[in-house]
């Protein structure tokens, strides 16, 4: 399932509008969790924050890949924005306050999250370093769908 978000950020003094998948709490993937397993884990969704290359929309990564699926069968959020330039105010964005925000307001687990950019977008991850994220990763795949689908299995991986 997914929605679009706009929301008031003090940091960028703007609207943002930001583009949220989540799973569907009806779509049980017959084999790899029951129903109940589902209403449980949506409580507390590990989420995956994912940002395209500088002037892309809020919408690519969910255009760009098969994340609405992979979501379903991951049992993850994805929280889709649009590209942005490394300049302070952004990273301070991305790293501070959308976290913040979006964790008081969605069932999403502040103790479980990753963000995913290009690898030639290296500078904006080496700036979220010490940031609320668990993982920074990179996407080196030319394929979007490829780079999400790995981004999500290392977010929910248990090892």
């Amino acid at each position: 399932m997914w929605m679009t978000y706009t929301l008031y950020s003090r940091t960028l003094d703007a609207e943002e509008t930001l583009t949220l998948l989540m799973p569907h709490p009806h779509q049980v993937q017959e084999g790899l969790y029951t129903q109940e397993d589902l209403y449980e884990k949506r409580r507390k969704l590990p989420v995956l924050f994912a940002m395209g290359d500088e002037g892309t929309e809020n919408n690519w990564w969910m255009r760009a890949s098969f994340a609405e699926g992979d979501i379903q069968q991951r049992i993850a959020a994805v929280v889709c924005m649009r590209g942005m330039p490394v300049e302070e105010k952004t990273i301070r964005f991305v790293g501070e306050e959308l976290p913040a925000l979006l964790c008081a307001l969605f069932p999403f687990d502040c103790e479980d999250m990753a963000f995913l950019g290009w690898k030639r977008s290296e500078a904006f991850l080496t700036n979220l370093v010490g940031s609320p994220y668990r993982l920074l990763l990179a996407g080196e795949h030319q394929d979007s769908a490829a780079a999400m689908q790995a981004a999500l299995a290392t977010l929910t991986s248990k090892e």
